[in-house]
């Protein structure tokens, strides 16, 4: 059996409670994570259930710990910036949303969108609009599911606060209606 190496560093019941409660304020999961890795090495947990809790590698969890031993909790707060999500501003994210909100994609790429009915977003579907719209390419196919999800939960969120109906949801009312009444014409005309 492989003995675990001494611990190095103990960290005060002050700095517990001081990366405690930055771990409770803070929403960015790479940061809690990390975090919890110092706070569970410096309260003397086994490495090998910190590795297997966080499912991290040891050379992560001690490069936290140098980060930590160096700079405080500050060392430990996620900095990167992501290519992808640096690739739209704020404001054309939002406008983005606001797209999804109101539209379908038949309603703006017409025979150009991605399922043949165009009533629901897809990634290819967010693909054209982002290419359209702001010339813009992500590396990767999971950035656009990250996207749509965003602006779909932030569409969802807006749906369950207001009673406004959406355009796409009056068209979708109104072709209902009339796929309706034409049922009704073709059961009558066939007595």
């Amino acid at each position: 059996m492989e003995k675990e190496p001494q611990q190095s560093f103990r960290l005060s019941k002050s700095e517990v409670e001081l990366l405690s409660k930055e771990y409770a304020k803070i929403s960015c999961r790479y940061s809690r994570t990390r975090i919890l890795g110092v706070m569970l090495y410096g309260i003397g947990t086994p490495i090998k259930d910190i590795l297997a809790r966080l499912a991290i590698s040891r050379s992560a969890l001690y490069r936290w710990l140098q980060a930590y031993r160096e700079q405080g909790l500050d060392g430990l707060i996620d900095r990167r910036k992501g290519g992808n999500n640096a690739r739209l501003t704020p404001e054309q994210i939002d406008e983005l949303t606001y797209h999804i909100n109101a539209y379908t994609p038949k309603m703006l790429f017409g025979e150009n969108s991605a399922t043949s009915d165009g009533d629901q977003w897809t990634v290819e579907d967010i693909y054209q609009a982002v290419w359209q719209w702001y010339g813009v390419k992500y590396k990767s196919r999971t950035s656009y599911y990250d996207l749509l999800d965003k602006c779909l939960l932030d569409r969802q969120a807006a749906e369950d606060n207001s009673n406004v109906t959406l355009p796409h949801r009056i068209v979708s009312q109104e072709r209902r209606q009339k796929e309706q009444l034409q049922g009704q014409i073709q059961l009558r005309s066939q007595f």
